[in-house]
Parts: C-alpha cells; structure tokens; sequence
C-alpha cells in the first residue's frame, strides 16, 4: 500500500487515508440507493472499504527497513 500512496502528488499523500474512505464510502451509498444492485455488492463495496483503509499506512508512517 506504501506503493500506491507514493503515486498520489506528496500535498495528498497525507490524507491517503481520508480519500480512501470516502471513495468507498461514496461507492457503497451509490450501491445502496441504486434499485437494481444486489445487496452482496453493497455489503462487499463496505467491507473492501474498511479493509483498504486499514491497510493504508497512517500519515508520518515509516516502514521498518525504509530508512532511505
């Protein structure tokens, strides 16, 4: 994930976290108001949300090893 933070322009990389979240977060309520998606896609767009989030390192985090 420290990858595809570094592709973001550095004045964003600090809030990786917050786009993260509110990407998902607009992809879920998108999938939730939409008549014709299942609920499975809802339920999945949610849990990839809270997982991609967690997986995105905290603002100032540096990895072990990565000193450089």
């Amino acid at each position: 994930m420290n990858a595809l933070v570094e592709l973001l322009p550095v004045a964003l990389q600090s809030r990786a976290k917050a786009l993260v979240a509110a990407v998902g977060m607009v992809l879920t309520v998108l999938s939730a108001t939409l008549p014709d998606v299942p609920t499975w896609i809802t339920i999945t767009l949610g849990i990839l949300t809270a997982l991609s989030v967690h997986q995105v390192p905290a603002p100032g985090y540096v990895a072990p090893g990565d000193d450089t």
